[in-house]
């Protein structure tokens, strides 16, 4: 009778405890999904700023081209006086271009650098997903099979998981780029 009892409080016990794992992963999940999300709104908002910059470089060099072009035409069909004037209107509409050039693409390249940032966190967060998703399958196996090395091996992931969830919330560089690379 006392063998019976105290086996249904270590089944009671490890149940708790998957109950509480599950509970603090499944917490820790939900924080760190919030926060992906926001990364994620913040890369597209990065990424769209970016194209539209490079979009507007590379009309800046169109608009170099064509006037490059127009200075041929004007020399071509245009007597010397005339064609001097006009030489003059479209070299000070150049060197605007010129000069517009190198802020554009320091700009873009900016941009470019900022999205690369934020989506270091995104995998960061996204691994943290994987890790506790884990974590919580194999607690729930855990409360089905009573194998209590199971839930350590839960535990385990859910750890590695919470570490990439601290890592993305505090900027660590904590980056498994093989992961990464293989899941990409």
């Amino acid at each position: 009778m006392d063998l019976d009892v105290s086996v249904e409080t270590g089944e009671k016990r490890l149940n708790q405890w998957v109950g509480m794992a599950v509970l603090a992963f499944s917490v820790i999940l939900g924080i760190a999904k919030i926060k992906d999300d926001n990364i994620v709104q913040a890369m597209q908002l990065s990424k769209m700023q970016a194209v539209d910059t490079w979009n507007q470089y590379q009309a800046t060099k169109l608009k170099l081209h064509l006037l490059a072009n127009s200075d041929l035409l004007l020399s071509a069909l245009l007597p010397g006086a005339k064609a001097s004037a006009a030489h003059a209107q479209l070299a000070g509409e150049s060197a605007h271009y010129q000069a517009e050039l190198p802020q554009l693409k320091a700009s873009a390249e900016s941009q470019d650098a900022g999205y690369n940032k934020l989506n270091y966190r995104d995998d960061q967060f996204d691994l943290a997903d994987a890790m506790l998703s884990i974590a919580m399958a194999l607690a729930g196996i855990t409360a089905l099979t009573r194998l209590r090395w199971m839930l350590m091996v839960s535990v385990a992931f859910g750890a590695v998981g919470t570490l990439f969830v601290l890592a993305g919330f505090n900027g660590w560089q904590l980056h498994p780029d093989w992961i990464v690379n293989l899941l990409s």
